[in-house]
């Protein structure tokens, strides 16, 4: 008799560890994994359709989502998922988030090609020359002279010019300008009236 029923004990032993280890969940649809077995429940996790997941126990429309080393995840809902039996070891979430923060790491992106910034041509000054003004001759522009000693107003800046008029000493005159070494006289109506050397002014 205590034979019998220590075979029994064995048996149901066995199956239930059978049952543990090869009980499973297949994700039909993307869904969460919640903290509590409850739509409001905060999200633990997202879970995609295909993964598989390691079932605890189930309660109203939920079932238990566990880690490998048996400990509780969460809780996601029946309407997503289905159990399966399981031959090999599922995918579990903590070796899903591995996965994930393997493929985030900087190490697992692609490194693009190195692009080359643009050659920079040589920029050409263009340089600009001065110009060139010519020196012009200073101009003594209009104005009065005095005479320092008696002379003659002449037709032409020349000691031959024809005598126009005698000028005396002291007389003040308007010029519009020098020719030869002579001053041009203007009269008071600004009319040219002829021509005084520059040795008497």
């Amino acid at each position: 008799m205590n034979k019998i029923i220590h075979s029994l004990i064995l048996l149901l032993l066995f199956c239930a560890i059978a049952e543990s280890a090869n009980s499973g969940l297949l994700v039909l649809a993307n869904g969460r994994i919640r903290k509590e077995a409850s739509k409001t429940g905060e999200t633990v996790q997202g879970v995609v359709k295909g993964d598989t997941l390691i079932c605890g126990e189930s309660k109203e429309g939920w079932y238990q989502v566990l880690d490998k080393s048996g400990a509780e995840v969460g809780w996601i809902a029946a309407s997503v998922v289905k159990t399966v039996e399981i031959a090999a070891p599922v995918q579990t979430v903590e070796t899903k988030k591995d996965t994930l923060a393997a493929a985030a790491s900087p190490a697992a992106l692609p490194v693009p090609d190195t692009v080359k910034p643009p050659e920079k041509k040589d920029s050409v000054t263009v340089v600009k020359k001065d110009s060139v003004i010519a020196p012009q001759p200073a101009e003594r522009h209009p104005g009065k002279i005095s005479l320092l000693s008696n002379a003659k107003l002449r037709a032409k800046p020349a000691s031959d010019g024809a005598v126009v008029k005698g000028l005396t000493k002291g007389e003040t005159l308007d010029f519009t300008g020098e020719e030869a070494g002579w001053f041009r006289i203007l009269n008071t109506d600004g009319t040219e009236a002829g021509f005084v050397s520059k040795t008497v002014a």
